[in-house]
């Protein structure tokens, strides 16, 4: 089935993971686990340490990680919290 998609409006299959536009995950086909993970993502607030400190990773912040050794986190991570440091 065909439904539009709840970010940009663009057609997407009830059976996609995500979006093939805009790459929102379709939430019929999430795990309540990734379902709690994107709204805590989206709420802004860290998964670990409970701050409202997390932030998108850009370049600079995945080249830090890397650096730092976080060689996994680096690539396949998208949020990092300021207050601790945790990668999600």
């Amino acid at each position: 089935m065909i439904t539009n998609c709840k970010d940009c409006g663009g057609k997407v299959s009830t059976e996609a993971a995500a979006c093939p536009h805009c790459g929102c995950p379709n939430v019929r086909n999430e795990t309540e686990q990734q379902q709690a993970m994107r709204r805590l993502l989206t709420s802004g607030n860290c998964p670990a340490c409970r701050t409202g400190n997390l932030v998108r990773m850009d370049a600079g912040s995945r080249g830090t990680a890397f650096g730092q050794g976080n060689l996994l986190g680096a690539f396949i991570k998208s949020h990092r919290c300021n207050s601790c440091g945790y990668l999600a």
